[in-house]
């Protein structure tokens, strides 16, 4: 019985791990054993499914649509100002957008709050860097649509805006395995 448990379980983490969401316990998006393979080999990016487009508002009232970063990486960041994972990571966050000044990449930073007011307290409109997008999604409809069910949870899309990594919980958005990604994602 243990036994016919275990197989369906890791037939379960097989199809999750294809999708982005099954990582060891206790290892937030760990990178995946080495196997005796290089950074670079295990850094394949695979094309997943296509994120779904929105329409959505930012802080000026322009309306953003997903559709308008295609031709470039994208890195999707949902978020919200009464998250306390949100809350610490953000910053780390921000700096990965410094990073990748320049870069063909482009960061897109949703908020969940129901207002802008909550949402600039933690990101406030005068601290958004270059080369990201912040925006509001009230209602939740596009975080769910992306099925997002935790915060903070990222996606990096490729030229395409196929989805190609999904992050679950806050990261450590300077590590080599994320930076390859990105990186190879902007190819």
């Amino acid at each position: 019985m243990i036994e016919s448990q275990f197989r369906r379980f890791s037939g379960f983490c097989a199809i999750l791990a294809v999708l982005g969401g099954c990582v060891p316990f206790g290892t937030p998006s760990a990178p995946p054993p080495t196997g005796g393979y290089s950074l670079k080999e295990q850094v394949a990016v695979s094309r997943v499914s296509l994120a779904p487009d929105f329409e959505l508002k930012d802080f000026k009232g322009k309306v953003v649509h997903l559709q308008d970063f295609k031709g470039t990486a994208t890195v999707v960041h949902f978020w919200a100002s009464w998250c306390p994972p949100c809350q610490a990571e953000l910053p780390k966050w921000l700096t990965l957008v410094s990073t990748f000044k320049g870069k063909p990449v482009k960061f897109l930073a949703i908020s969940v709050d129901e207002e802008w007011a909550l949402a600039h307290k933690l990101l406030p409109e005068s601290s958004v860097p270059e080369g990201l997008v912040s925006v509001i999604d009230m209602t939740s409809d596009v975080s769910r649509k992306f099925g997002t069910n935790q915060f903070p949870e990222t996606y990096l899309l490729d030229r395409e805006l196929h989805i190609v990594k999904k992050w679950s919980g806050a990261e450590d958005w300077k590590s080599a395995y994320t930076m390859e990604l990105i990186q190879k994602a902007m190819q």
